[in-house]
């Protein structure tokens, strides 16, 4: 399993780094899928993956059915499950996180009036593959993105301005209780969402999509 919220199991049960480490492999697919419908999507990019093997990173703790999930979007890596042309903050995450990112969107727009967008973002490397103009359709210009996911936040900077994640082990407790204690909650979400748009203060956010990505090593003889 994925993540910190099977607390009962206690930190050494709780791989904080797992999903990190394996993104960081070469020619390594990792899905971590929102719910059925992506989970569907992250079987056929599986199946589909002929020159790369796929690690499918699944929750233990249940997970709701999402309104407007897709297993197609799956195969792009990434994709708006809500969308708001005229966001005020992107907030983008993957997994269980997702979710919890659609409730925190809620809680902006009903107790603050602000627009969100939420990106699922399921697999990395796939959305990296996908073409500059796709990525611009998903991350729109403008605004500031806000990253969740239960994990390290390392590599997340590639794809949002503010990252909510777990820098340490974890801690033994009911699931929700240790999830509450890490800060992945509605109220926090939207606390550092806020935050982030303040920090702003109305300009422009970065384009995160244009800057230049990784160097890649040349195969020696080519």
């Amino acid at each position: 399993h994925d993540s910190i919220f099977r607390g009962e199991d206690g930190p050494t049960h709780q791989p904080v780094e797992m999903l990190e480490t394996c993104r960081c492999l070469p020619n390594m697919q990792v899905i971590r899928p929102a719910d059925g419908k992506e989970t569907s999507g992250a079987y056929i990019a599986a199946l589909r993956s002929k020159t790369s093997p796929t690690v499918l990173a699944l929750t233990r703790q249940n997970l709701p059915q999402l309104a407007g999930s897709s297993a197609e979007g799956v195969l792009r890596g990434a994709y708006v499950i809500l969308a708001e042309a005229d966001p005020s903050i992107v907030l983008v995450a993957s997994g269980s996180e997702v979710s919890l990112c659609l409730d925190a969107a809620k809680d902006l727009k009903d107790n603050h009036g602000l627009r969100v967008r939420v990106v699922s973002m399921p697999c990395m490397s796939m959305f990296d593959a996908q073409s500059l103009g796709y990525k611009l359709s998903v991350f729109k210009e403008g605004p500031p993105i806000l990253s969740v996911e239960a994990s390290s936040p390392a590599g997340w900077a590639k794809y949002s301005h503010m990252q909510i994640g777990i820098t340490r082990y974890g801690v033994s407790g009911k699931g929700g209780s240790v999830g509450e204690a890490f800060g992945f909650t509605v109220a926090n979400v939207s606390a550092n969402a806020r935050r982030l748009i303040d920090h702003f203060g109305g300009a422009a956010a970065p384009c995160l999509a244009k800057l230049p990505g990784a160097v890649h090593t040349p195969v020696l003889g080519h």
